[in-house]
Parts: C-alpha cells; sequence; structure tokens
C-alpha cells in the first residue's frame, strides 16, 4: 500500500523581519501600561485611609513648632498660614524648620492635609494645637456626633 502523508495544521513561524515590529509593539504596550499605572499611582494611593498622613504631618508641625521654640524662645504667632510661612523660612533668622512640597501648601502657605483642607494650628503662646478637618473638610466641635476631625499638639 502505498504511503499516506497527513497535513498538520501549524502555525506559521513569525519570519526574522517581523520580529522588530513585534518587539515594538509589545514595548509600546508595557509603556502604556506603565504611564496609565503612574497617572493612577496617586489616586490608588489616597483611597485608603489617610489618617495615618494626618498623624505624620502633625508630628512633623509638632517638631518644627519645638525648634522653632528652642531656637527663638517663643512659638510663632499668628493665624495658621502666618505660622507655617514662620516654619518654612520666613522669620527673622531665615531659618527652614519644615520643608513643604508645592503640592501640599494652599496659595497662602498652609499646610493641606491628605483631603486638600489647610490644618489649623492654634496657640496661646505656651502650648499649641494642630488640627485637621478630616475626611468631610468641615471643623467641628468635637461634640458633634460626626466629628471627624483629627487633633494633636
Amino acid at each position: 500500500m502505498g504511503s499516506r502523508t497527513t497535513c498538520v495544521n501549524q502555525a506559521p513561524k513569525p519570519s526574522p523581519s517581523h520580529l522588530p515590529s513585534l518587539l515594538l509593539c509589545a514595548l509600546a504596550v508595557v509603556c502604556g501600561l506603565t504611564i496609565i499605572y503612574a497617572l493612577l499611582r496617586p489616586w490608588l494611593a489616597t483611597r485608603g485611609d489617610r489618617v495615618p498622613q494626618v498623624q505624620a504631618d502633625i508630628s512633623g508641625i509638632q517638631v518644627a513648632l519645638g525648634a522653632y521654640k528652642a531656637h527663638f524662645g517663643h512659638y510663632p504667632t499668628g493665624a495658621s498660614s502666618s505660622v507655617m510661612r514662620a516654619l518654612t523660612g520666613d522669620n527673622p533668622a531665615k531659618q527652614v524648620f519644615i520643608e513643604l512640597g508645592p503640592r501640599r501648601t494652599s496659595w497662602q502657605g498652609d499646610l493641606l492635609d491628605p483631603w486638600g483642607t489647610p490644618y489649623k494650628i492654634y496657640s496661646s503662646g505656651d502650648e499649641f494645637l494642630i488640627r485637621s478637618a478630616g475626611k468631610n473638610k468641615v471643623f467641628e466641635s468635637t461634640r458633634d456626633k460626626g466629628c471627624d476631625d483629627v487633633f494633636g499638639g
């Protein structure tokens, strides 16, 4: 009997001339995904609990206020924006006590909490209180049932 040949369907092998095109496409996909991740990363990072960031900010302000008092003998005075400007170098010695990134400050010089609301700094001369309005961005009385403000000082 005669021999029979069976055809097996095989995928065509890419020719060597198509490999650079395939590599460029793969590279474009990877770059596109990387760009999308980089754009979404800040948004994804802020979706979680922001209270630890507030606590870290308050601790940083406390350290800066303590250093200011050690240098000048008193805490800076005035509204919160004046206090923050004094801590960032607008003081008689031009001494910087805290570094703030441009995205973390308002146009008035206030440090913004993670929800975009300026921190409030209250001072009695000998003591101070630092306050974030919290997630709802409203400074509330601590007696209010839904108060989500964060305090330190």
